[in-house]
């Protein structure tokens, strides 16, 4: 894997990443590194032997990771003539990010992506994803008998422990789901984006609660007893009663909504600009759930 490690280090020279390097190589293009010169064909023959690992190491990052930049709060007008600014700001997290295409298909989609030389599959691997505390899943959806949800999502509290216990039921049904979905849409013989567009928001819709409505057992009025991981080792309750769960899940999937809209467009109509979650969030002046104010109140 000499070489894809040598492309690697090449393209980021430049300020570039794994994602830029392979969608280089499937247009047919080559990358001059400090060994030559590195080919589709080279990567081709180091897939097996160290490449799709290294790849992998490279394409993701952790979870709640400083990004090094501070953020408005909520409470920050910029048209208010305040002397101490700073007090409305405060450091920027990259979420938990939850992957539509599941992390272990990143190899199967590079793969698929060099057989058909269409590098928008990269792309889907890379911006199809949702802040992971988002991904509340209904319970008859996966098997579950209460709401379930994604490691992130969804956690209840133990008083006499003192410990936040991860509501997960169902989790590894749903990501089947999502294999099943890209399999069906991208293999040898399929290359359909379109059908994997429409099955994919149908999926959506059916499987994740968005705060439309209520689970079977609640109404507005009920006690919510979620938390969510909102950084590392910590939590923060989802509101007191189900209708702030509800507010807050709705909210975040409104936007997110619209980014992946805008993430398909981008692949099928071109000319349709991008932007990410976390702008459309910060542009609006709002926060994610549970992110803390200056005066140390929960959203």
């Amino acid at each position: 894997m000499a070489g894809t490690a040598s492309a690697l280090a090449a393209v980021a020279q430049n300020g570039q990443g794994v994602v830029y390097m392979l969608n280089h190589l499937i247009q047919g293009n080559n990358i001059q590194t400090s060994k030559g010169t590195f080919t589709a064909k080279d990567f081709a023959k180091e897939w097996n032997s160290g490449g799709k690992k290294l790849i992998e190491q490279h394409w993701r990052d952790g979870a709640n990771q400083s990004t090094g930049h501070d953020a408005p709060t909520a409470e920050y007008d910029p048209s208010d003539d305040v002397e101490d600014r700073d007090a409305y700001y405060e450091q920027e997290f990259m979420q938990g990010k939850h992957e539509w295409i599941p992390t272990n298909m990143l190899g199967y989609v590079v793969e698929h992506a060099f057989h058909h030389k269409d590098p928008q599959w990269l792309y889907f691997a890379e911006a199809l994803r949702i802040p992971t505390r988002l991904v509340v899943v209904f319970p008859e959806k996966v098997g579950a008998t209460a709401l379930t949800g994604h490691v992130g999502a969804l956690y209840g509290y133990n008083g006499s422990t003192g410990k936040y216990r991860a509501i997960t039921k169902g989790q590894a049904k749903f990501h089947d789901v999502l294999r099943t979905l890209l399999k069906t849409y991208l293999s040898d013989t399929k290359n359909d984006k379109l059908g994997y567009e429409q099955a994919f928001f149908k999926h959506v819709h059916e499987y994740y609660w968005q705060g439309i409505g209520y689970p079977t057992g609640m109404n507005a009025f009920t006690d919510c007893p979620y938390f969510f991981n909102s950084g590392v080792s910590t939590y923060s309750s989802w509101g007191g009663k189900m209708w702030q769960m509800a507010e807050k899940l709705k909210e975040g999937w409104d936007i997110w909504r619209v980014v992946a809209h805008k993430v398909f467009d981008a692949a099928l109509k071109p000319t349709t600009p991008v932007t990410s979650f976390f702008t459309l969030s910060t542009a609006s002046g709002k926060k994610f759930p549970g992110d803390d104010g200056d005066d140390g109140s929960k959203y």
